[in-house]
């Protein structure tokens, strides 16, 4: 379950995307926001036994935010580790919005959209735990403006 051998440990795979709304100067990115340890991020999570990535980013994603989505291009992966120090790679996508179909499932306090700069600003001084998600963002930001 989103698990692969990785020179004797287990590789936890994740997959999600930068979620966005608009085009030029209305572009807005969503990020998740968890009280519990003050910190941003995109949605993403594990990726199912058997499960493409793309399909893993968009149930994450909505999972997690309440949004449906269309996935564009792949904008590359972080390597990272888990918090028992294990290995973690997580992919990510373009991901447009395209509907509301419900809520979160909780796992986050707060999902709000903010400008590009806004969203760089927020993951490089936000406190996150293995990976800088900022880059990712920046990679998106270029392809959409």
């Amino acid at each position: 379950m989103g698990y692969k051998s990785y020179v004797g440990q287990q590789l936890h795979v994740s997959s999600g995307g930068v979620v966005y709304t608009g085009t030029g100067k209305d572009l807005r990115i969503g990020l998740l926001y968890r009280a519990k340890t003050d910190t941003w991020h995109l949605p993403k999570g594990t990726q199912e036994v058997g499960e493409a990535l793309e399909a893993t980013a968009r149930r994450e994603i909505q999972e997690e935010t309440g949004l449906q989505v269309v996935l564009g291009t792949s904008l590359g992966s972080l390597d990272s580790r888990m918090e028992d120090g294990g290995p973690k790679q997580t992919h990510y996508f373009l991901a447009r919005v395209t509907e509301e179909v419900g809520r979160g499932d909780g796992e986050h306090d707060l999902l709000r959209f903010f400008t590009p700069t806004e969203t760089v600003r927020l993951l490089k001084h936000t406190p996150t735990l293995f990976e800088r998600e900022d880059s990712i963002v920046a990679r998106a930001i270029a392809l959409l403006q």
